[in-house]
């Protein structure tokens, strides 16, 4: 058996479901909708595992973020920001 950490891409869209712990549908809805990052080549998706751990410390922060709904930007609670002159 290969060393999963060792390889740079996953094998199969399965192969990061069941390590994000989702299902199958679920990872292609996702990839599909720009949600988890990777490159599409053709129907095919390409994930890399370097791409995969940045993203799940900085969930908030991915590139193919779906720019129809961008993140909201939230201030720190008690400050308010002063209104535009």
């Amino acid at each position: 058996m290969r060393n999963l950490q060792n390889r740079a891409i996953y094998d199969s869209v399965e192969e990061l479901a069941h390590e994000l712990g989702i299902g199958r549908q679920s990872a292609y809805a996702g990839l599909r909708q720009g949600k988890i990052p990777s490159i599409r080549l053709g129907k095919r998706f390409v994930i890399a595992r370097s791409a995969i751990a940045e993203w799940l410390k900085h969930p908030g922060m991915q590139k193919g973020r779906n720019r129809r709904h961008p993140a909201k930007q939230i201030s720190p609670v008690g400050r308010r920001e002063p209104p535009a002159r």
